[in-house]
């Protein structure tokens, strides 16, 4: 059985592209997300969508 300190770290088993996106902020998000898709996500919850929905 695998003990705690012989386990991979997590950031470890998450791909360079997925950990870029998961730290991206702001300007960084937008530029990585494009800026329609946010466009339409902050849209689609301000009139009322559930964000679940909407990503």
């Amino acid at each position: 059985m695998m003990t705690v300190t012989d386990r991979p770290a997590l950031g470890t088993l998450v791909p360079p592209m997925l950990r870029e996106l998961l730290e991206a902020r702001g300007a960084g998000f937008v530029r990585q997300m494009g800026a329609d898709v946010v466009r339409r996500v902050v849209l689609d919850v301000m009139g009322g969508r559930n964000l679940r929905d909407a990503t």
